[in-house]
């Protein structure tokens, strides 16, 4: 043996990550590697370092923790290794710096589990891809198992101001729906806690729409990793109004074809997403219309202004308020909504018309409502409008199919038979008997309802500090 194998390895920061020598690392041992050359040395990224401390065992070596990662999973591992010169302490809080930038490292997450959301494996799905990870990078968390359907709104209302970070929803849609309105309805400072504490998502259900929108994936690990290193964005969110009952709603609200396929196929769960399928090619067949009266205020609709309010807004990075500026909030979210409730007469400025044909009226503020529609590619988390996707009965059933096809990819916004616009705020009243109205996935009455943006209103874990590119604009206009 030489005397440079009885020296330490040491490792070194490099610009995008860690440089740890091979020697650090177990490997498996397979007939093909035995022909293969071993690195010398290995990068960890920064953006997978989940903590860096001293080393109890070692005083002179720093101890790592970061998610090894590959395209389905983020396993979370450790390695020990020895910096050339400095103090542990002083590297151990430069690699940290390095791994989190403008994120906050150790969150402390409440940690709400659905055990009856999706596929009904959301406790398990936390234990063994999500917690492991969250412990690895300290965090803190209170797991809490909701056991009755307004649970979630009900812990909601009784959340202490300054005990978490971050609510992460382990569920599909609905229990985000529910914690938000639950904030939301506290009277003496509903308003500074959505401004002070970030909602996510571990994909546990079927829509998913808050992971796909703000960390591109379904791997609740990978997922996990990114909200562990995501920071805090303002985000819109929209206020319901019908009757007298008022809602925040941070998703999407449907009239027509989207909210029979989703409320109206509940009884094909068991199908799983081909439940969609089946449910919109029988509705096209049969051509099903849904008349309604519908008041909008425009922002835009040219696909040309689209793409510039796009491309101009999604790199937009927006900080969350001062303490001092959340102090000042008036407590209740729907104190100054700019054009009242549904029960207030139309302004004057706004669009009004009648159809009798109308076959979708969809609106929301994420681009992804699951995996496998983009409904909403110019969606931007901040931007004070509602985006919208609409067409009517007139259009023809193999123009309908490409439509919904096309939604899969966000390309119906290029498609002539489809409408899309960008809003600040709708009325749909219904004409005639209907079946279903969604707001967030959630059945409400078939009578008229008003919506409007309530601006930068809460918060979102977000890993890019924004959404997740669409891809949009698809084509130069």
């Amino acid at each position: 043996m030489s005397n440079r194998d009885l020296l330490p390895q040491l490792a070194s920061l490099g610009a995008n990550g860690l440089i740890v020598p091979a020697t650090k690392f177990k490997q498996s041992r397979t007939c093909a590697s035995l022909f293969e050359t071993r690195p010398e040395k290995i990068e960890i990224a920064y953006e997978n370092i989940l903590f860096a401390e001293p080393s109890e065992k070692d005083e002179t070596s720093i101890k790592i923790s970061y998610g090894d990662v590959s395209k389905t999973s983020c396993i979370p591992k450790t390695v020990v290794a020895a910096f050339d010169g400095g103090d542990p302490a002083a590297v151990a809080d430069e690699i940290m710096q390095k791994a989190y930038g403008a994120a906050k490292p150790k969150k402390r997450f409440l940690i709400l589990v659905n055990p009856n959301g999706g596929t009904g494996h959301a406790a398990r799905v936390f234990k063994y891809a999500s917690e492991p990870l969250l412990r690895a990078a300290n965090c803190s968390l209170n797991v809490v198992e909701t056991t009755h359907r307004y649970h979630a709104q009900e812990i909601g209302a009784e959340i202490p101001m300054d005990k978490y970070d971050a609510i992460m929803c382990c569920s599909g849609d609905g229990i985000p729906h529910e914690v938000i309105n639950g904030m939301a309805s506290r009277p003496e400072d509903g308003a500074q806690l959505l401004q002070s504490v970030a909602i996510c998502q571990l994909p546990c259900g079927s829509g998913n729409s808050l992971s796909w929108s703000l960390n591109g994936t379904s791997s609740a690990s990978i997922a996990t990793l990114k909200m562990i290193k995501g920071r805090a964005i303002p985000v819109d969110y929209m206020a319901v109004t019908q009757g007298d009952k008022r809602v925040v709603s941070f998703l999407s609200q449907a009239w027509g074809l989207v909210a029979d396929l989703d409320l109206g196929t509940e009884h094909l769960r068991w199908m799983g997403g081909a439940r969609f399928t089946v449910g919109a090619i029988a509705r096209i067949i049969n051509r099903k219309a849904y008349p309604c009266e519908i008041a909008v205020k425009v922002h835009t609709r040219d696909v040309r202004e689209l793409s510039k309010h796009y491309q101009k807004y999604i790199v937009d990075r927006v900080d969350p308020l001062s303490s001092e500026e959340i102090a000042k909030l008036d407590p209740n979210v729907f104190a100054s909504l700019k054009y009242g409730s549904v029960n207030d007469p139309i302004p004057s400025d706004w669009e009004v018309s009648t159809s009798k044909e109308m076959a979708n009226f969809y609106t929301g503020k994420m681009p992804w409502v699951s995996a496998d529609s983009l409904a909403f590619p110019a969606a931007i988390p901040h931007d004070g409008l509602i985006d919208v996707m609409t067409w009517d009965g007139k259009v023809g059933r193999s123009d309908a199919v490409n439509l919904l096809v096309a939604s899969e990819t966000g390309r119906h916004i290029d498609l002539p038979v489809a409408g899309y616009m960008k809003i600040e705020a709708f009325r749909i009243t219904p004409i005639g008997k209907s079946d279903y109205i969604s707001i967030d996935g959630e059945s409400f009455p078939i009578e008229p309802y008003q919506v409007e943006v309530l601006p930068r209103a809460g918060l979102y874990l977000a890993h890019e500090g924004t959404y997740i590119r669409s891809g949009f604009p698809f084509k130069k206009y």
